[in-house]
């Protein structure tokens, strides 16, 4: 191999460790609008940053911790944005435009999924007692899709599966009559605590 070789080999390398490190880069997308700096996890959030900056001399209230979150948020997309920009020919031809991002904050009061057939509980989110249809509804895709049941946006999302579940209730359960469902949103509990009973909301029903 010769040295014009080896060196071009080389500069295509570090080429393409750049091109796949910067989309790994955090991209807090999926968080930049209103329903999800209102939800009542993401101002909980707030208000503790609020607590801990305060004790380091911060004079600003909870109001001025979510301006520069928001700020600082959409002014690291656009970096994030420019960066990316050069590299974007290089990710179609590779294929490779698919990001992965990680969640974006802990959600302190997520939802758990809960359904009952006449009025029998026969599935509940990680509930190794109420497993109809866990292969489906704990699968890796609709595991992430559950994640998202403890957002207000994901209700509309909600509702579509219910509709499709109770297709599938009224072949597995041909004697009922009344298929139910709801997300239990939870406030998760301080290390070694109980889990709260949590409030059944988003309740849906459909007659088998």
């Amino acid at each position: 191999m010769t040295r014009a070789r080896e060196w071009a080999l080389a500069a295509l390398l570090a080429f393409h460790v750049l091109a796949i490190t910067l989309p790994a880069l955090p991209a807090p997308q999926g968080a930049m609008n209103d329903v999800t700096f209102q939800a009542e996890s993401t101002q909980q959030l707030f208000r503790d940053a609020h607590g801990v900056l305060s004790s380091f001399g911060f004079e600003g209230d909870v109001a001025d911790v979510e301006a520069i979150a928001w700020d600082g948020g959409i002014a690291w997309m656009d970096a994030r944005r420019t960066a990316l920009a050069p590299f974007q020919p290089y990710y179609e031809h590779a294929g490779t435009t698919q990001g992965w991002q990680m969640f974006t904050l802990v959600n302190r009061k997520p939802g758990r999924m809960e359904l009952s057939v006449d009025g029998e509980l026969v599935y509940r989110t990680n509930d190794r007692d109420h497993t109809w249809q866990i292969d489906l509804l704990e699968a890796s895709r609709m595991r992430g899709l559950q994640a998202q049941f403890g957002w207000a946006m994901s209700k509309k999302r909600w509702g579509e599966l219910f509709t499709f579940l109770a297709e599938r209730a009224a072949v597995d359960f041909p004697d009922a009559s009344r298929f139910e469902g709801c997300i239990r949103f939870t406030r998760l509990p301080e290390p070694g605590g109980e889990m709260p009973e949590g409030v059944c909301r988003w309740k849906r029903e459909a007659v088998l």
